[in-house]
């Protein structure tokens, strides 16, 4: 689901202008790995880790102005204070924030006019969620699982409560909106079903774009 999350966050950002790019949390694979066409990039990424790998692959990227930063991004932004982007990339991330009001008037420091941010997380609204509310074994779609919390995941979004929470960030415009990706079965389960040999690998694809497990946004700010 990783993967194709990515190469689907890759086709969505390759029509952008991304000339100047900052990355917010990069995990073990940097968007730069796959998305060409960059000149000058900016992680901001906590894990020491993460951060190792990607300075390891920059090595790969000899045509990139790469700025690496060690630390989570609320805590970071101030560093950051004067520098404009042509893209920010918040990928799987802004439920895992705890204030993402916080978060959010901290990256719209960052914009200027032509700023374009992309961001995904996690669907309230997946069908496994949906599902799982009509057996009567959650009360609502949006309450947070056992795994988000244990993910230290703090937020579920709906459509609405994504697009809300952004434009709360002050003077920024929606410019599109989609999901991708169906989730029919929780994490464990899928795990269980191809374990099992119920399903194989090529069963999860023809589920690929047919319904909304991640929820994806391009905003410009105004």
């Amino acid at each position: 689901m990783a993967s194709y999350r990515r190469k689907t966050v890759v086709s969505l950002l390759n029509p952008l202008p991304h000339q100047c790019m900052l990355e917010i949390g990069c995990g073990m694979h940097s968007i730069r790995n796959d998305l060409h066409g960059i000149e000058s990039l900016t992680i901001v990424e906590p894990s020491r880790l993460f951060l190792a790998k990607a300075k390891q692959d920059s090595a790969f990227w000899p045509d990139v102005q790469t700025h690496l930063v060690c630390g989570f991004f609320e805590n970071e932004a101030s560093v950051l204070a004067g520098r404009h982007y042509d893209l920010i990339l918040i990928s799987s991330l802004l439920h895992e924030v705890t204030q993402p009001s916080v978060f959010l008037k901290q990256v719209r420091t960052l914009c200027a006019p032509h700023t374009i941010i992309h961001v995904n997380v996690p669907n309230a609204l997946s069908l496994h969620r949906l599902l799982a509310v009509s057996a009567g074994m959650i009360p609502q779609p949006d309450i947070l699982s056992q795994r988000n919390i244990m993910l230290q995941q703090h937020h579920v979004y709906t459509f609405e409560a994504l697009k809300n929470m952004l434009i709360s960030a002050g003077d920024i415009q929606v410019l599109e909106k989609g999901s991708y990706f169906i989730k029919p079965f929780t994490h464990e389960q899928m795990h269980q079903c191809v374990a099992q040999g119920i399903f194989g690998k090529k069963f999860w694809m023809v589920f690929i774009i047919l319904q909304n497990t991640c929820l994806s946004m391009a905003l410009k700010s105004i």
